[in-house]
């Protein structure tokens, strides 16, 4: 079913039962958990109780698929997270994707419940694939999961100091070596690149997204090359156009604009420009060099996609909202000039 045909279904779940009950695995497949409480609410007040009816709805525990849980305290330190969640979360059945996105106070809570829990036999769902954590210091979490197949690490830690903000790509690469997708925020460069490939040879989805500091003489295009090692990748990101050292720096203010009406028109074409030639890049230094099986790449949310000549072209935007900011929307720009022509 479409998303945007859920607003009719859920309307009209309403209304008539046997709609209700035949809706819940469509409604209920995708659960995001982001409640916010601020300085004059009570944190947590009424989720025990709704958990309780969650969990006495055998239909609707078994339709959940993906649950995202994002909820803001105002004082995290006071306001613990019921125990009663964790009962939730190992009751999903069928569970494939899991993103957390919590304050840190909450981290040794949440490792001492899961602890207590895998003592007395208690295991997260054995369907769990994918997992969406805040920073490396949340990669406890990876331990407990046997057949993860795609990671996702938000942001890099703020304190460089302290060795659990680092991430540990080759110890990832001995508890999980089938891993399928990593996006992080390790800088795409090539001592980067070729560690990850050495722990991770079986990757089909990569995303190296940090920021980089990149020297004068020096740009992405110098480190494309190493994707190469990669046999079995389908899917390359990197990060937007204004972090990769190719001089493109549009004005962020909006008078710049008004005051030089050709310069849209002008960064258009200089954007057009700089992913062709990325993408002309990757077709020789990385396509038929290695990773013959790469069919996208995601220069910051511009989607690139091989055509039928095997050319590499722009098919559509893609930008992401919705409560925990998963909710991928898309803009067709296929309808651009060709642009596996230009040189």
């Amino acid at each position: 079913m479409r998303k945007e045909e859920l607003p009719g279904l859920v309307n009209l779940s309403m209304v008539n039962k046997r709609t209700r009950i035949n809706a819940i695995s469509s409604i209920f497949d995708h659960i995001f958990f982001t409640q916010q409480w601020g300085s004059e609410a009570e944190p947590w007040a009424g989720v025990e109780n709704n958990i309780e009816i969650i969990l006495r709805n055998e239909t609707l525990v078994s339709s959940v698929r993906a649950f995202d849980f994002h909820p803001w305290v105002h004082s995290p330190s006071e306001s613990k997270i019921p125990s009663s969640f964790f009962t939730l979360l190992f009751s999903f059945p069928v569970l494939r994707e899991l993103s957390i996105g919590v304050q840190d106070s909450y981290m040794p809570q949440i490792q001492q419940e899961l602890n207590d829990r895998f003592l007395s036999s208690a295991r997260l769902p054995e369907s769990l694939q994918s997992l969406c954590i805040p920073d490396p210091r949340w990669m406890f979490l990876v331990d407990n999961i046997p057949r993860l197949e795609y990671l996702v690490i938000k942001k890099r830690a703020s304190s460089v100091d302290d060795p659990s903000f680092e991430f540990n790509v080759q110890k990832l690469g001995i508890s999980h070596p089938n891993l399928k997708k990593l996006h992080c925020q390790t800088p795409c460069k090539t001592e980067n690149i070729q560690e990850v490939a050495r722990a991770l040879p079986n990757l089909r989805d990569i995303g190296l997204v940090g920021w980089v500091s990149w020297r004068q003489s020096e740009s992405l295009m110098h480190h494309l090359a190493c994707y190469s090692t990669l046999s079995k990748l389908e899917t390359i990101s990197i990060p937007h156009l204004t972090s990769l050292g190719l001089n493109y720096y549009p004005p962020r203010c909006g008078n710049a604009y008004r005051s030089n009406p050709g310069l849209k028109a002008r960064l258009h074409a200089q954007r057009k420009q700089i992913i062709r030639q990325i993408l002309n890049a990757i077709e020789h230094e990385v396509l038929t060099k290695g990773a013959s099986r790469l069919q996208r790449v995601d220069i910051g949310g511009t989607i690139c996609e091989r055509n039928a000549s095997g050319r590499f072209q722009r098919s559509r935007y893609i930008y992401f909202q919705g409560p925990t900011g998963r909710r991928p929307v898309e803009e067709d720009v296929s309808g651009d000039e060709d642009e596996s022509k230009e040189e």
